[in-house]
Protein backbone atom coordinates (compact mmCIF):
# COMPACT_ATOMS: atom_id res chain seq x y z
CA UNK A 1 0.00 0.00 0.00
CA UNK A 2 1.42 3.32 -0.88
CA UNK A 3 1.92 6.29 1.45
CA UNK A 4 -0.48 9.54 0.73
CA UNK A 5 2.62 12.70 0.62
CA UNK A 6 0.81 15.68 1.07
CA UNK A 7 1.80 18.52 -1.16
CA UNK A 8 2.50 20.70 1.87
CA UNK A 9 4.98 23.72 1.56
CA UNK A 10 6.12 22.82 -2.04
CA UNK A 11 8.28 25.34 -3.15
CA UNK A 12 9.48 23.33 -6.82
CA UNK A 13 8.24 20.29 -8.37
CA UNK A 14 9.63 19.14 -11.37
CA UNK A 15 8.31 15.83 -13.47
CA UNK A 16 10.98 14.39 -15.32
CA UNK A 17 10.69 11.29 -17.71
CA UNK A 18 12.51 8.18 -17.38
CA UNK A 19 12.78 7.06 -20.59
CA UNK A 20 13.72 3.36 -22.16
CA UNK A 21 13.23 4.32 -25.52
CA UNK A 22 16.47 5.01 -27.85
CA UNK A 23 17.73 5.74 -30.92
CA UNK A 24 18.55 3.05 -33.63
CA UNK A 25 21.64 5.05 -35.52
CA UNK A 26 21.96 4.34 -39.36
CA UNK A 27 25.16 2.86 -40.91
CA UNK A 28 27.23 4.78 -43.04
CA UNK A 29 25.38 7.71 -43.05
CA UNK A 30 22.01 6.30 -43.24
CA UNK A 31 18.88 8.07 -41.46
CA UNK A 32 18.61 7.35 -37.61
CA UNK A 33 15.46 5.42 -36.41
CA UNK A 34 13.40 6.10 -32.83
CA UNK A 35 12.82 2.90 -31.30
CA UNK A 36 9.69 3.23 -29.23
CA UNK A 37 9.36 1.30 -25.95
CA UNK A 38 6.67 0.89 -23.62
CA UNK A 39 8.75 1.31 -20.11
CA UNK A 40 8.69 5.13 -20.18
CA UNK A 41 7.63 6.58 -17.53
CA UNK A 42 7.55 9.72 -15.17
CA UNK A 43 9.74 10.75 -12.01
CA UNK A 44 8.79 13.89 -9.84
CA UNK A 45 11.04 15.76 -8.01
CA UNK A 46 9.91 17.49 -5.12
CA UNK A 47 11.33 20.46 -2.82
CA UNK A 48 9.95 22.31 0.30
CA UNK A 49 10.56 25.50 1.98
CA UNK A 50 11.44 25.70 5.37
CA UNK A 51 8.99 23.41 7.92
CA UNK A 52 8.04 24.98 11.55
CA UNK A 53 7.45 21.88 14.30
CA UNK A 54 4.41 21.67 13.94
CA UNK A 55 1.66 19.14 13.14
CA UNK A 56 1.22 20.02 9.53
CA UNK A 57 5.59 19.62 9.37
CA UNK A 58 5.83 17.22 11.50
CA UNK A 59 2.94 14.62 9.56
CA UNK A 60 4.70 15.95 5.65
CA UNK A 61 8.25 13.98 7.10
CA UNK A 62 6.50 11.08 9.18
CA UNK A 63 4.87 10.17 5.56
CA UNK A 64 7.73 10.90 3.34
CA UNK A 65 10.04 9.07 5.92
CA UNK A 66 8.12 5.98 5.53
CA UNK A 67 7.78 5.63 1.89
CA UNK A 68 11.21 5.23 2.29
CA UNK A 69 10.50 1.60 2.87
CA UNK A 70 7.10 1.48 1.38
CA UNK A 71 5.90 3.44 -1.79
CA UNK A 72 4.70 7.05 -2.27
CA UNK A 73 1.88 8.19 -3.48
CA UNK A 74 1.35 12.14 -4.25
CA UNK A 75 -0.70 14.55 -6.23
CA UNK A 76 0.69 16.15 -9.24
CA UNK A 77 -0.09 20.10 -8.88
CA UNK A 78 -0.39 21.75 -12.65
CA UNK A 79 -0.56 25.31 -12.16
CA UNK A 80 0.00 25.75 -15.88
CA UNK A 81 -3.82 25.37 -16.76
CA UNK A 82 -5.49 27.87 -17.54
CA UNK A 83 -8.50 26.82 -15.15
CA UNK A 84 -9.36 23.00 -13.11
CA UNK A 85 -10.53 20.72 -15.46
CA UNK A 86 -14.30 20.39 -15.01
CA UNK A 87 -14.69 17.05 -16.16
CA UNK A 88 -14.13 15.19 -12.54
CA UNK A 89 -12.79 12.21 -13.32
CA UNK A 90 -13.72 9.87 -16.25
CA UNK A 91 -13.62 5.87 -17.07
CA UNK A 92 -11.84 3.79 -19.36
CA UNK A 93 -13.97 3.53 -22.43
CA UNK A 94 -13.26 -0.64 -23.68
CA UNK A 95 -10.97 -2.72 -22.83
CA UNK A 96 -8.06 -3.86 -24.07
CA UNK A 97 -6.83 -0.53 -25.18
CA UNK A 98 -3.14 0.16 -25.72
CA UNK A 99 -0.39 2.20 -27.53
CA UNK A 100 -0.91 6.31 -27.30
CA UNK A 101 -4.66 6.67 -28.26
CA UNK A 102 -7.16 6.50 -24.46
CA UNK A 103 -11.18 6.37 -24.78
CA UNK A 104 -12.44 8.05 -22.32
CA UNK A 105 -16.12 8.13 -20.74
CA UNK A 106 -18.19 9.91 -17.91
CA UNK A 107 -16.79 13.07 -18.66
CA UNK A 108 -18.99 16.26 -18.72
CA UNK A 109 -20.69 17.04 -22.51
CA UNK A 110 -18.75 20.03 -23.74
CA UNK A 111 -15.55 20.02 -20.96
CA UNK A 112 -12.28 20.12 -22.19
CA UNK A 113 -9.31 18.29 -22.13
CA UNK A 114 -6.14 20.43 -23.05
CA UNK A 115 -3.28 19.22 -24.13
CA UNK A 116 -0.49 19.13 -21.23
CA UNK A 117 -2.78 18.00 -18.30
CA UNK A 118 -1.49 14.93 -16.67
CA UNK A 119 -4.19 12.29 -16.06
CA UNK A 120 -3.42 9.24 -13.69
CA UNK A 121 -5.05 5.98 -14.79
CA UNK A 122 -5.59 3.26 -11.84
CA UNK A 123 -4.43 0.17 -13.40
CA UNK A 124 -5.16 -3.19 -10.53
CA UNK A 125 -4.49 -0.92 -7.69
CA UNK A 126 -1.67 1.32 -9.07
CA UNK A 127 -1.44 4.26 -10.74
CA UNK A 128 0.34 5.12 -13.96
CA UNK A 129 0.49 9.09 -15.05
CA UNK A 130 0.51 10.39 -18.35
CA UNK A 131 0.21 13.77 -19.99
CA UNK A 132 -2.17 14.52 -22.78
CA UNK A 133 -0.20 15.47 -25.55
CA UNK A 134 -3.44 15.56 -28.17
CA UNK A 135 -6.23 17.21 -26.21
CA UNK A 136 -10.28 16.70 -27.11
CA UNK A 137 -13.60 18.17 -26.18
CA UNK A 138 -15.66 15.95 -24.79
CA UNK A 139 -18.81 14.99 -26.61
CA UNK A 140 -22.66 15.12 -25.98
CA UNK A 141 -22.51 11.42 -25.07
CA UNK A 142 -20.03 12.12 -22.31
CA UNK A 143 -17.02 10.40 -23.99
CA UNK A 144 -13.93 11.40 -25.66
CA UNK A 145 -10.74 10.00 -27.58
CA UNK A 146 -7.29 12.21 -26.21
CA UNK A 147 -3.32 10.70 -27.31
CA UNK A 148 -1.35 10.29 -24.17
CA UNK A 149 2.49 10.24 -23.38
CA UNK A 150 4.21 7.65 -22.58
CA UNK A 151 2.56 4.83 -24.27
CA UNK A 152 0.29 2.55 -21.86
CA UNK A 153 2.52 0.15 -20.28
CA UNK A 154 -0.97 -2.28 -20.12
CA UNK A 155 -3.75 -3.13 -21.66
CA UNK A 156 -6.73 -1.22 -20.46
CA UNK A 157 -9.59 -2.96 -17.93
CA UNK A 158 -13.01 -1.40 -19.40
CA UNK A 159 -14.46 1.15 -16.42
CA UNK A 160 -10.92 1.92 -14.95
CA UNK A 161 -10.98 5.25 -13.19
CA UNK A 162 -9.12 7.82 -14.81
CA UNK A 163 -8.35 10.93 -12.63
CA UNK A 164 -8.48 14.27 -14.44
CA UNK A 165 -8.80 16.88 -11.67
CA UNK A 166 -5.98 15.75 -9.28
CA UNK A 167 -3.58 13.58 -11.25
CA UNK A 168 -1.30 11.56 -8.54
CA UNK A 169 2.17 9.83 -9.35
CA UNK A 170 2.52 6.67 -7.21
CA UNK A 171 6.10 4.97 -6.86
CA UNK A 172 9.74 4.46 -5.47
CA UNK A 173 10.46 7.15 -2.86
CA UNK A 174 14.29 8.09 -2.96
CA UNK A 175 16.35 10.52 -2.30
CA UNK A 176 15.22 12.20 1.47
CA UNK A 177 17.80 12.59 3.74
CA UNK A 178 15.54 13.14 6.67
CA UNK A 179 14.19 15.78 8.76
CA UNK A 180 16.96 18.26 10.09
CA UNK A 181 15.91 20.47 12.60
CA UNK A 182 17.80 24.04 13.07
CA UNK A 183 16.27 25.86 16.10
CA UNK A 184 12.58 25.16 15.91
CA UNK A 185 12.02 24.71 12.25
CA UNK A 186 12.63 21.71 9.84
CA UNK A 187 15.41 22.84 6.71
CA UNK A 188 13.83 22.07 3.76
CA UNK A 189 13.20 18.55 2.60
CA UNK A 190 13.43 16.83 -1.08
CA UNK A 191 13.11 14.08 -2.24
CA UNK A 192 11.92 11.75 -6.02
CA UNK A 193 9.02 10.27 -6.51
CA UNK A 194 9.56 7.37 -9.77
CA UNK A 195 6.91 5.05 -11.23
CA UNK A 196 8.29 1.62 -10.89
CA UNK A 197 5.92 0.58 -13.74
Amino acid sequence: MSIVVPAFRVTSAQLRPQLFSGDQEGTLGGPTLPIPRMGDRWAYDVSTAQLQLDLPSQEMVAAVTRATTEDALMIIGQPFLAAPLATGDGRIDGASQGGTTLKLRGLAAGAVIPVSAMLSIIHAGTRYLHQVVSGATVGADGKASILVWPMLRFLTIDAEVVELVEPKIEGKLSGFAGGKRTRNRIDPISFTIAERA
